[in-house]
């Protein structure tokens, strides 16, 4: 029973471990102390074997479960369920709809965020972001920035939605099974930072960016264009201008690198979900 609920994904692997452990040696030995009452009853001594194999069967049995259910394959019941058409009220016990409804939920926020990401990358920056052209002139410095800023919302809004997804669905998982959400959670801590990680970045790098196109702006006579170059007439103004640029130029490279880890992580899930769907989403 145990391997088939582990199967079926009603039960994490550690549940299941934890159960056969605790339950197999506490059956065996209400067992065991019931036939000897009642052999005691009717003047019949126990022979100590039958104790020993009783026991012995009750570890057997217990690592028999373990060995089984830390082999089998988990059948991921959740994704199914999922990306069928069943209403979650129908969707029982409560563990199992609060995860689907999570999985549905994240889901869609994933297509929106899709659709609105290519709507905004439809439009790319022109001039390129840290190009010399992009910093001569005042309205072009003020356009960057509203236009960067544009493509960030899409990102901290699609983030937003999924950690309110996430939130709502561990408060009421709290309340209905504690031991569940912590495995839940333990799986995930290293998913968890990466996205922490990423948004703090991500804010930090436009928070630069604001920086250096508003100095450029602000201190935009002393700056020219000159062969696809940058002048400035105050080398003051240049050092603090070239400092602001290496910044925030080294915050977009690592911030790259971390959208590429979670870009690989992201589709490794979706392409679990496609394959479930049949292909049907990307």
């Amino acid at each position: 029973m145990l391997a088939w609920k582990t199967y079926s994904g009603d039960v994490t692997v550690k549940v299941a471990i934890l159960t056969a452990i605790i339950i197999l040696p506490v059956m065996n030995g209400v067992v065991v102390v019931g036939v000897r009452s009642r052999r005691k009853r009717q003047g019949i001594e126990t022979p100590r074997s039958f104790i020993f194999w009783a026991v012995g069967l009750a570890m057997f049995s217990a690592l028999v479960t373990t060995l089984t259910v830390t082999s089998i394959s988990v059948r991921n019941g959740y994704f199914e369920l999922a990306l069928s058409g069943t209403p979650l009220n129908e969707i029982q016990p409560e563990q199992k709809r609060l995860v689907v409804e999570l999985i549905r939920r994240r889901i869609l926020n994933s297509r929106d965020y899709d659709r609105a990401r290519a709507e905004v990358h439809n439009k790319p920056l022109s001039p390129a972001l840290y190009s010399p052209e992009s910093y001569v002139n005042v309205d072009v410095n003020h356009r960057t920035i509203s236009e960067l800023q544009k493509y960030a919302e899409v990102d901290f809004e699609y983030s937003s939605k999924q950690e309110l997804a996430k939130a709502e669905f561990r408060t009421k998982m709290a309340r209905i099974d504690p031991t569940y959400l912590q495995s839940w959670d333990s799986q995930r801590q290293d998913q968890q930072a990466l996205e922490t990680s990423m948004i703090s970045l991500e804010k930090q790098w436009l928070d630069s960016v604001v920086v250096l196109y508003e100095f450029a702006a602000k201190h935009i006579e002393v700056i020219k264009l000159q062969g696809g170059k940058l002048l400035f007439s105050d080398p003051a103004i240049e050092q603090t201008f070239q400092r602001q640029q290496d910044a925030s130029e080294a915050l977009c490279s690592r911030l790259k690198e971390q959208s590429k880890e979670l870009i690989t992580r992201e589709r490794q899930s979706r392409s679990h979900i496609a394959d479930l769907a049949g292909g049907g989403m990307r």
